[in-house]
């Protein structure tokens, strides 16, 4: 198990690797909606609160330099040779932006590929086997050479494949030489929470260059042996289908520079709150909610259509205007309390039909009515 006695870094690892992974509970690597670098923010945040704060970031430039390293070599018959069973010719002495590679069969293997920080002076590794002893400026530059099969089409040696930069020999895959430069800023940024309640933005208010000693310890992640190992392998294929790939490699290496130094920053408590996004309502889930409306709708047509052939379907039958009027109708009711009904009579077109036409002692007499009791009386008699 590797000890922090024997690498001053190995405490780094795991927070690093876990903030890299999105795992970790304090901090989180992002891009700023601008896309020009990689801040390092708390892990996990309201999802309805917008705030303003101060971190570092990381942003970083590459341009690939594999045309002006290429150094193929004359035969006497004039044809070219660009390289070996193993390696193309590569040498980068001379080439500005300086970057002092040299691929060469016995003192380079594909293990060893030239992949960390370099003097911007003179473009060379430096005598010191630890990166941040070699960060003496912010900006610093790196040099990388990256060997790819993702890069390689069937038929065919030794060309470039469209624009990435990536140049196909023979069986050893297509290689590409870069050259990078990555500043640590402080940066001032704002947070805008996402109307869906998921993730949000990072809105870059200002950003300026940070110190040199910021810079050594932003480097330590070129330490750790993850980024020459990893970092090739996470972007491959970009640029073959849109996109470029130095572009590629230029954010993933600010990513994965400021989450491997993940464990030099822990969050702390905000002065103030920005603004509090005040959600009226509760939200729904969509797909809850359509399925919802959608039988209400299905709900609705239905009884539409069943009311309406009921309804056709009850003038069709005879008798039911009758029945309603008998029901309804005021007249038929005080005719069935004072006058005589035939039961045994039937109606064609109107209730009243099923009544006797009353004779003149039939009628209702109203005024004055003696009773038995009290005398007289205002109310209801029968004329006769």
């Amino acid at each position: 198990m590797e000890k922090s006695i024997h690498d001053p870094f190995a405490i780094s690892i795991p927070e690093g690797t876990q903030t890299l992974t999105n795992t970790s509970a304090k901090n989180l690597v992002v891009l700023t909606n601008d896309g020009t670098q990689s801040i390092i923010v708390p892990a996990s945040t309201e999802a309805n609160l917008a705030y303003e704060a101060s971190t570092f970031g990381v942003g970083s430039t590459c341009m690939s330099l594999t045309s002006e390293c290429l150094k193929p070599q004359t035969f006497s018959d004039g044809s070219l040779s660009y390289g070996d069973n193993y390696f193309p010719y590569i040498n980068c002495a001379g080439v500005y932006p300086q970057a002092n590679i040299t691929l060469a069969l016995g003192t380079t293997t594909t293990d060893t590929l030239p992949f960390g920080v370099v003097f911007p002076n003179n473009g060379s590794f430096g005598e010191f086997q630890t990166t941040y002893q070699r960060v003496t400026t912010n900006p610093f530059s790196l040099a990388a050479v990256v060997n790819s099969f993702a890069y390689v089409s069937e038929g065919g040696d030794d060309y470039f494949v469209n624009n990435t930069g990536f140049f196909r020999h023979s069986r050893t895959g297509a290689w590409n030489v870069l050259y990078c430069n990555s500043t640590v800023n402080d940066v001032k940024y704002r947070y805008i929470p996402a109307s869906s309640g998921t993730g949000g933005s990072y809105q870059t208010i200002s950003s300026t260059v940070s110190s040199v000693r910021m810079a050594t310890l932003v480097s330590i992640g070129m330490d750790m042996g993850v980024i020459r190992n990893i970092l090739p392998s996470r972007i491959e294929g970009a640029g073959l289908r849109g996109g470029s790939y130095t572009t590629a490699f230029a954010q993933e290496l600010s990513r994965e520079l400021m989450g491997l130094s993940a464990a030099l920053y822990e969050p702390i408590p905000v002065t103030a709150i920005a603004e509090t996004s005040v959600v009226l309502g509760s939200r729904v889930h969509l797909v809850p909610l359509g399925l919802y409306l959608a039988s209400v709708v299905i709900y609705a047509l239905t009884t539409l259509v069943i009311g309406i052939t009921a309804l056709i379907e009850a003038h069709s039958v005879k008798f039911v205007k009758l029945v309603h009027l008998r029901i309804t109708s005021s007249l038929p009711i005080v005719h069935a309390l004072f006058g005589p009904v035939d039961c045994s009579r039937t109606w064609k077109t109107d209730g009243v039909e099923m009544f006797s036409t009353e004779s003149e002692k039939d009628r209702l007499y109203v005024g004055p009515v003696k009773t038995q009791t009290e005398g007289d009386s205002f109310g209801f008699a029968r004329a006769g």
